[in-house]
């Protein structure tokens, strides 16, 4: 089963990548919010979450075509994007 805005633990992987382990969304001393990601085409903070969730190298494979097919071009764009696919 792939990861997408259906799945079960989708919350918790969003919570994940969103956390300290991902790409570490938090607010700065001005109060603006920062994240760190490589913006690049491919997702490896996503695909190592996924990993260390159990998820084999298919459900990656699945889940990182669906992120991208959702606007999840880089790990933070799965935060900003993706999860608006579930609205």
């Amino acid at each position: 089963m792939k990861m997408d805005v259906q799945h079960p633990r989708w919350e918790e992987f969003l919570g994940l990548l969103a956390g300290p382990e991902g790409c570490d969304f938090h607010s700065a001393e001005d109060g603006r919010t920062v994240w760190s990601c490589e913006h690049g085409v491919d997702l490896p903070i996503c695909e190592r979450l996924l990993r260390q969730m159990g998820f084999d190298d298919f459900e990656v494979l699945m889940s990182l075509v669906y992120f991208y097919a959702h606007g999840g071009t880089c790990d933070c764009e799965v935060v900003l994007t993706v999860q608006d696919a579930r609205r």
